[in-house]
């Protein structure tokens, strides 16, 4: 607010007010000193309704209503000085800071802009908190860049206060940029050396933003200054780095320290993903009972040995009294009764309270298991199979489903026994290919019939070793060192999108295979004239791959599956990759040795992992 301005409002306020006027509103702000607020409030309102333009008491008026909790009151009297002095900072900032706890987003960005015009001169802590303040307005209305540029002016204004590097530090931590974050926090390092509580939460945010090594040292200054909890972070760090060792033992210490239910908790979940499964559930149960958190209860009872009656009657009973018929606690205890050999007829329902959780129950991994060890013990082996798929399916990708994988396998291993078995015991795949594909014939089932046939030749084919990676990784020089002579680069292998099968034959040959197993062959010049010729015939089937056949005592052995790279342009190469894996017994990645390990690539490789893939 500029001189004349200070001196009309001096005038306004003071010199040209009426005696009666000057009266009534000292006495409003003597009743505002000694705390009398709601005779302070009608005080004020009293003055502004003879004077609505005097900024003096719409203040008082919103201090008045700030004291008595009114804030839509003190909002109110706010935009009212603010219309009387528009460009006063102090005012604007004020107005600003409610209208967004309010959450009047428009009202707050008009009234921080104009507070940080007003204080720009001043500079300092109020200049920072209006760009704070300005930054979150623009971050609730989705403008993520605008947040930014004015958090960075709201720490370039006031260093000194760490509020504003620690916001910084959040909104990086929470778009997930790791270089970012690690940069927002360089100004913390002083504070937090200091603030032991500060110095835990700039690891976390770190931690979350996955800048791990930035965040480690501020994790141990926090433990070091007293915050025990922050040795889960850094138990935490640890297992996020995949060092289960130093997690476990960063944990165990955190328990020791009396981190309490969250040291518990991590611990459970390091030693779920170890394979200590006793230790695991005990700790999980531990946390539990602690927190009485039903959730911890049912990760126990998940993973708990069925050989120990003991602790996994004391976990079934904290699960129980936490939530009376809960759905794992019900399957765990039908799989006991089918482990033991008695009848399950009811079992499931039992101590349910409706038909909803009975359903729940019997889509628990533990009650999937018990239903295949029933269907085992009727000699329906075909139904515990497609019990143990639909656990599979409900395990895919959880460390704890480990917990009963022995026992699952175990149960597969009879059911496929008693299903398909030759003479020595021994599973007969091909009998069993070769059943279904008579059963294909005798119900006129082509497609089924197509399939079994590719998959009798998939059995009886040698090991199909996938070669995927990243666009321009290399796969080329690596199959051309792996099978000793160069067939990827001469113009062999298509630049269209296709899966090619190197593969061994008395002489050199490329082969066009199409969905219906009809073929074209021709020399290796030939192949671009074969592609085009069955790719023009609109009618026929697509092409399904191309076999590159040459005589190689490697590929006599081993048949390399060459596909498209990923993460290229074209969406179809990423398609044809995914193909592949499916389609192959084991996976091979190429990485570029200058930039291995890219995001992009570790998505894959967790895609390959869930769908059973050997990477």
């Amino acid at each position: 607010m500029g001189f004349l301005d200070r001196v009309g409002r001096f005038l306004d306020d003071v010199l040209l007010l009426p005696d009666d006027l000057r009266a009534d509103l000292e006495a409003a702000e003597a009743a505002l000193q000694a705390e009398l607020f709601p005779e302070a409030e009608d005080l004020f309102a009293g003055v502004l309704a003879e004077r609505p333009t005097l900024t003096r008491a719409a203040l008082g008026l919103a201090r008045a209503r700030t004291a008595r909790g009114d804030r839509e009151g003190t909002l109110a009297a706010l935009s009212s000085a603010r219309r009387t002095a528009p460009e006063d900072g102090d005012v604007a900032l004020w107005c600003a800071r409610l209208a967004l706890e309010e959450g009047q987003l428009a009202e707050a960005r008009g009234a921080a802009r104009t507070a940080a015009r007003a204080l720009a001169e001043r500079g300092g802590a109020e200049l920072a908190e209006a760009a704070a303040l300005l930054a979150e307005v623009e971050r609730r209305d989705g403008r993520p860049d605008r947040a930014l540029k004015e958090l960075r002016k709201a720490v370039a204004s006031d260093p000194s206060d760490p509020r504003w590097a620690l916001a910084l530090l959040d909104w990086h931590a929470e778009a997930g940029e790791a270089g970012g974050a690690a940069a927002a926090a360089v100004p913390l390092r002083g504070p937090a050396a200091e603030d032991a509580a500060l110095a835990r939460r700039v690891g976390q945010a770190l931690g979350r933003a996955g800048a791990l090594d930035a965040a480690e040292p501020f994790l141990e200054a926090a433990r070091d200054g007293g915050e025990a909890a922050a040795q889960v972070d850094l138990a935490r760090l640890a297992w996020l780095r995949r060092d289960l060792e130093a997690a476990e033992a960063l944990a165990r210490e955190a328990v020791a320290r009396g981190a309490g239910a969250e040291a518990l908790e991590l611990l459970g979940l390091v030693l779920t993903q170890s394979g200590a499964f006793q230790e695991a559930s005990e700790a999980l149960a531990a946390a539990a009972a602690l927190t009485r958190d039903v959730r911890l209860w049912r990760y126990a009872a998940r993973i708990v040995p069925l050989d120990d009656p003991n602790h996994l009657e004391a976990v079934l009973t904290g699960l129980e009294a936490a939530e009376p018929g809960d759905a794992v606690g019900q399957a765990v205890r039908v799989l006991v009764a089918a482990e033991a050999g008695a009848s399950l007829e009811g079992k499931v329902a039992e101590g349910a309270g409706d038909d909803s959780s009975s359903d729940e129950a019997e889509e628990e991994p533990r009650a999937l298991l018990a239903q295949a060890r029933r269907a085992l013990g009727a000699g329906d082996a075909l139904g515990a199979l497609g019990a143990l798929d639909a656990w599979d399916r409900r395990c895919a990708g959880q460390s704890w489903a480990e917990a009963d994988r022995e026992r699952a396998d175990a149960i597969r291993r009879e059911a496929l026994r008693r299903r398909w078995h030759g003479p020595d015991g021994v599973v007969d795949l091909g009998a069993a290919i070769d059943a279904v594909a008579r059963f294909a014939a005798a119900h006129d089932l082509p497609e089924v019939l197509r399939e079994t046939e590719r998959l009798r030749d998939d059995l009886d084919r040698p090991l199909l070793l996938g070669v995927l990676g990243e666009f321009n990784a290399g796969k080329s020089t690596l199959i051309n060192a792996f099978i000793g002579a160069e067939v990827a680069p001469m113009g062999i292998v298509p630049t269209t999108a296709t899966l090619n099968v190197l593969r061994d034959g008395a002489e050199r040959l490329v082969r066009v295979v199409r969905s219906d197993g009809s073929t074209r062959e021709g020399g290796y010049d030939a192949l671009r004239r074969l592609l085009a010729e069955a790719e023009a015939e609109a009618e026929g089937p697509e092409v399904d791959r191309v076999e590159i056949v040459l005589p190689s005592a490697t590929l006599e052995r081993v048949w390399v599956l060459d596909a498209p790279g990923t993460n290229a342009l074209d969406p179809a190469h990423e398609r044809l990759a995914r193909e592949a894996a499916r389609r192959a017994d084991a996976v091979l990645w190429v990485f570029d040795a200058a930039q291995a390990g890219k995001l992009t690539e570790s998505a894959m490789h967790e895609r390959l992992r869930a769908q059973g893939r050997l990477v």
